[in-house]
């Protein structure tokens, strides 16, 4: 079955689409995506901060 899936990934994606496919599931299913996704993200800038950036 496994076997089938992936000829028909190559056939549908190439040779190429079908290893990046396979690149995003390498993970295991391990993790949480949406905790993860905003962790490390930066918070925009006030309204003070962009002013002093550009020396306002």
């Amino acid at each position: 079955m496994v076997k089938y899936g992936l000829s028909v990934l190559k056939e549908k994606l190439g040779v190429t689409g079908t290893i990046r496919f396979l690149e995003q599931y390498d993970h295991g299913g391990e993790g949480d995506y949406t905790a993860e996704k905003y962790m490390n993200e930066e918070s925009e800038p006030s309204d003070a901060e962009i002013r002093r950036m550009f020396g306002f």
